[in-house]
């Protein structure tokens, strides 16, 4: 592949001055970007590039911040002034920081002998990937991706650092674990998302999700992702693979090492219940009607949910499907509900 050259450095400054100077954003600016994080990314280890390494490494990582408050204060409704789609310019921008900064990685031996660069480097490159892959940019997702893949060759190669995890207390082993499991579950995204649910199911084995001492964080991204995958099944009307997906994220959000407590937890292991049930309530099977029970009594009996009205409406739902539905339970699921409500203008209203 060709190298970076230096009318991309050129551009790099040009725009981080641009973004200093709080310039306006045009469609001009995002067909440039576009256009230069579309071409082929720099070959690694490019001898030409190595006196440029710290002026690429600081380039990149001006870009990076940049690109991580357009991307803030687009969520946070903060977009003024230019009529021009910044979440995806600054997706484009973490994508082009990426570049920058890999291109001055791979062309210092000093930076590719340093486990901490490796592994800060190896961080950008997952989350430029998974902002590619929310966006829908799925050929520059797979670029990023395939990017991504040299760490792991190079890590799978290297003895010293990457086997030191297999004793379970190295923390720098336990990080390079962690990462080589997220780099697989975007794989397994990736793949979802361009129709190959057989290699998505895959790249969720290779992610190695067993649970086993696993930060929180980890299994919540995990635990989500298959959500998605199977939401999208479950739209496609691909029954059996969205019960399969839904089950996985199923298990991981409600497993040993979750923080049950966190909100955020509480809330993902809600839509999880609500379309998983809609899901096994959607068959005609008895068990998966009793599944579908076995969860809401694992959320009111092993979470405390029991009063949360989704919780409530999902057991009304259940009850409603059933060929001889039982007026009692359904009586007493909607007093409860009743009782559960708390009366605002919005809730009477509707």
């Amino acid at each position: 592949m060709d190298a970076i050259t230096d009318g991309d450095q050129d551009f790099a400054i040009a725009t981080a001055q641009a973004l200093n100077d709080r310039s306006p954003f045009t469609t001009n600016t995002l067909s440039e970007l576009e256009a230069f994080v579309k071409q082929p990314f720099p070959s690694p280890n490019a001898v030409a590039l190595a006196r440029k390494s710290f002026e690429y490494d600081t380039q990149g990582s001006r870009l990076w911040n940049a690109a991580t408050k357009i991307l803030r204060d687009h969520d946070d409704g903060n977009d003024s002034g230019p009529k021009v789609d910044l979440h995806r310019f600054g997706m484009l921008l973490r994508a082009f920081a990426y570049l920058l900064l890999d291109a001055a990685h791979n062309t210092s031996s000093r930076r590719t002998k340093d486990s901490d660069q490796t592994i800060r480097i190896f961080k950008i490159a997952l989350k430029a990937s998974r902002c590619s892959l929310d966006s829908n940019d799925l050929d520059l997702a797979f670029k990023l991706l395939e990017s991504c893949s040299k760490y792991i060759s190079a890590w799978d190669e290297a003895t010293p650092v990457i086997r030191m995890a297999d004793s379970g207390c190295d923390d720098e082993g336990l990080l390079v674990s962690h990462l080589t499991s997220e780099f697989y579950l975007y794989r397994m995204v990736h793949a979802s998302k361009t129709g190959r649910i057989d290699l998505a199911e895959h790249f969720f084995t290779k992610a190695n999700m067993t649970g086993d001492g696993r930060h929180h964080e980890l299994l919540e991204t995990a635990s989500g992702l298959c959500y998605e995958i199977g939401r999208s099944q479950q739209h496609q009307k691909l029954l059996e693979n969205a019960l399969s997906w839904l089950a996985r994220a199923c298990k991981l959000i409600n497993g040993e090492d979750m923080d049950s407590s966190s909100m955020e937890n509480e809330d993902l292991r809600l839509a999880i219940a609500a379309s998983f049930v809609e899901s096994l309530t959607g068959t005609s099977d008895p068990a998966n009607t009793s599944r579908a029970w076995s969860l809401l009594t694992s959320l009111e009996q092993d979470h405390g949910l029991g009063n949360r009205m989704a919780v409530l409406a999902m057991q009304l739902n259940v009850l409603m499907k059933a060929d001889d539905i039982d007026i009692t339970a359904a009586s007493a699921a909607v007093s409860r509900m009743i009782r559960s409500s708390v009366l605002t203008d919005q809730t009477y209203r509707m």
